[in-house]
């Protein structure tokens, strides 16, 4: 199974932000700062989300780290339960539309949950 430290190039705790998150969470959660466009309006370029690596539940309309085989980092996508079948969404209407709805499939792996707080 893929864990979000397999994507951590190097980890130098003298050379790293660290920041408090402002809802209770648990002791392994962590902070990443968003890469892409993929959740705009939602989540913009450089904006901080707290994701715990406990939980991987799949629960409609959260956030969730996904990380799939061969991607060099993981993604930010939001679940979408319909019909018995889970998709990941990205947020960005720019985006296609065939692009935007994708089934999780066995080349992905949910590796955390975000918290309900980001900015």
């Amino acid at each position: 199974m893929t864990e979000l430290a397999t994507y951590a190039k190097t980890f130098d705790p003298n050379n790293q932000e660290f920041l408090s998150c402002p809802v209770e969470s648990g002791p392994n959660t962590v902070a990443l700062r968003v890469k892409n466009d993929l959740m705009l309006p939602k989540l913009d370029v450089d904006d901080v989300i707290f994701v715990d690596t406990d939980q991987r539940d799949i629960i409609h309309g959260k956030f969730v780290i996904v990380g799939s085989v061969g991607a060099e980092e993981p993604t930010i996508k939001q679940t979408q339960l319909i019909d018995k079948n889970i998709l990941l969404k990205i947020t960005n209407p720019d985006y296609p539309q065939n692009l935007r709805y994708t089934p999780l499939d066995t080349e992905q792996t949910i590796l955390a949950l975000s918290s309900p707080v980001s900015g």
